[in-house]
């Protein structure tokens, strides 16, 4: 029995590593998705900047810190200040940025990793499902390779990494079960019978006019199909970790399941706005695409004479080289030599008489000067675009006077480079203490879920059962909800929202004019409501709606509270470019929703929330 124990134990060593480990090209995928996921958030929120995240707008901090005493860490409750909000999402942006090119990819997740805590943690109203798992997918990604592959890391990186095996360590355990756990334990919490008996749940969803598309809306005359498609969400979701682990060989069984959570995420999208987090759950699967599909791919990707390509540089130039190893990595094969012109009889005079670098294509034929700068970024299927773009430069006469310039600024070139573009290491695996501190959040997370599902059980409480045996001390809750690892996967659980709705604003000016500020434009109060198809676009961004269906079915006061501020701000907006004699005086506030009633019928409602007066 002794002697089968080794035997036993390397069994089950090699299965954990064939089913938690990550192909670095997988890594770097999710690099880019998540930068992807990031870049889109922070569209979307810029125009609101001042409005959701200082204390000129919607949610001075005072009331964020009152409605939410122990949330995420959070740099803007250090400073109420719109500049303070504009440094931490130009912060975001440029993290981002770096994420997908994969420069100091591992720093620029951890820049990330705080920024997007900021802002999550700024303002609870408007906060969503993807505000929770970025953070919690970055975390992972500062203790992973992530740049191991297709990046400026990897082009400048002195070690061989080009045949590393997969990533196998403590964090991508923690990566790759995080993903799962907004599967099944979201599915756990979806307890309504909607869910797994009526599977009325996505009919109930498309019938949120503010979620609801125009693809939904046009979709709700086949009521018959959202009966399959609701048990599809649940069953897929519940048993997601059974089947993104089943360990046959060659992982066939987590690729189709990773179509099939693709194909659903997409779903959601194009009948609901979710805003981002559809983006964050791609991301959150891509490392589990296994290698065998990259592998079958890439010998499709790169043809023959794509792999007989060469790249022959000025050997004294070292700007040069680091060109031209960017070029390789993200346009050409890794199998592409880069030598020193100098080594080979013809090239070395070609580079002295032409000042350029020489690129042989697949035929033979030599290249110089920016077409051959076109000429290796048409090589990439994936960035072809950008080839095409480079094509035309040249075309229009702009592509020789642009590589001449960068041939004089060389030393220039050279310096900067020697700044920015510094090799670092790629491989990287965490030392055994940092693998016990990943370790002890990977059971913190599962047990935490855990705890969500069985307070659920208890009607939310937390108290007996399940959840009193995973009780958490408060230094240690509130230490991992500053961080962000505290999470709950809620979204349309127990069941999707039955009612919904949008406000008006109705300003009254001391000139006498009468406008709706919430329409957009600002026009007279409306007679009549809006048309169902019409309610999701009355909302200037995703952020908004989320925003107003939170404050709108708050308890009283806090409603009433919720609503001031949103006056309030509304009023400091328009009188501070406002003449005297055209200043608003009063601004009356209704909020105008549906709710699903018995047989599935939409009851339209009106409340009025109250007239606030403007500050003098």
């Amino acid at each position: 029995m002794n002697a089968a124990s080794p035997a036993r134990t390397m069994r089950i060593g090699a299965l954990l590593r064939l089913i938690f480990s990550c192909d670095l090209r997988s890594l770097a995928l999710f690099r880019v998705m998540l930068a992807v996921a990031l870049l889109y958030m922070a569209a979307v929120v810029a125009p609101d900047l001042t409005a959701f995240y200082s204390d000129a707008g919607l949610l001075p901090r005072a009331a964020q810190a009152e409605a939410q005493p122990f949330g995420r860490f959070s740099f803007l409750m250090l400073s109420g200040s719109p500049w303070a909000a504009r440094l931490v999402w130009f912060a975001l942006v440029l993290s981002a940025l770096a994420l997908v090119v994969g420069w100091r990819a591992r720093w620029a997740a951890f820049v990330a990793w705080l920024a997007m805590l900021s802002l999550a943690g700024r303002n609870g109203l408007i906060a969503q499902g993807g505000d929770i798992l970025l953070p919690l997918l970055l975390f992972w990604a500062m203790f992973l390779p992530i740049s191991a592959v297709f990046s400026v890391d990897a082009a400048l990186a002195d070690e061989d990494h080009r045949d590393a095996p997969p990533a196998f360590s403590a964090a991508t355990v923690g990566l790759l079960l995080q993903a799962t756990y907004v599967y099944v334990f979201g599915a756990l919490l979806k307890t309504d019978p909607v869910w797994h008996q009526h599977g009325s749940a996505v009919w109930l969803a498309i019938h949120l006019d503010t979620f609801a598309t125009p693809l939904a809306h046009w979709f709700r005359q086949f009521a018959a199909l959202t009966f399959p498609l609701t048990l599809f969400v649940f069953v897929i979701e519940l048993l997601a970790p059974c089947l993104l682990f089943f360990p046959d060989a060659r992982l066939r069984v987590r690729t189709a399941t990773l179509a099939l959570l693709a194909a659903m995420h997409v779903g959601f999208r194009l009948f609901l706005n979710i805003g981002h987090f559809w983006l964050a759950s791609l991301a959150s699967l891509s490392p589990f695409l296994p290698g065998a599909v990259w592998d079958a791919r890439s010998r499709r990707y790169w043809r023959e004479e794509d792999r007989r390509i060469a790249i022959w540089y000025d050997r004294d130039c070292g700007f040069c080289l680091k060109v031209a190893r960017l070029l390789r990595e993200f346009f050409l094969p890794r199998c592409v030599p880069i030598r020193p012109a100098q080594e080979h009889p013809e090239i070395g005079p070609l580079l002295e008489r032409e000042v350029s670098w020489v690129v042989e294509d697949g035929r033979g034929e030599r290249l110089l000067h920016w077409e051959a700068v076109s000429f290796v970024m048409r090589r990439s299927l994936l960035l072809r675009p950008l080839g095409w773009l480079a094509a035309l430069y040249g075309a229009v006469g702009l592509g020789r006077p642009t590589y001449e310039l960068i041939g004089r600024s060389r030393k220039g070139l050279g310096r900067l480079s020697a700044l920015l573009l510094r090799p670092a290491p790629v491989l990287y695996r965490p030392g055994r203490a940092t693998s016990i501190l990943l370790s002890l959040v990977v059971i913190f997370c599962f047990a935490w879920n855990l705890r969500e599902h069985f307070a659920e059980g208890r009607g939310g409480s937390g108290q007996g059962g399940g959840a009193a045996m995973l009780a958490v001390p408060d230094p240690l809750r509130l230490a991992a909800g500053a961080l962000g690892m505290t999470q709950r996967w809620g979204m349309f659980a127990p069941n999707p929202a039955l009612s919904d709705g949008y406000p008006s604003a109705v300003a009254a000016f001391a000139n006498g004019r009468v406008l709706d500020l919430f329409a957009d434009p600002p026009g007279p109060p409306r007679a009549e409501r809006l048309l169902q198809e019409a309610v999701m676009g009355a909302f200037p961004s995703y952020r908004w709606r989320k925003y107003f269906n939170n404050i709108a079915f708050l308890p009283e006061p806090e409603r009433t509270a919720r609503f001031a501020d949103y006056a309030g701000w509304l009023c400091r907006r328009e009188n501070a470019r406002a003449a005297p004699e055209a200043r608003m005086e009063t601004i009356s506030i209704a909020f105008h929703g549906a709710r699903t009633g018995a047989g599935g019928r939409r009851e339209p409602f009106d409340w009025r929330i109250g007239v606030f007066a403007c500050p003098r």
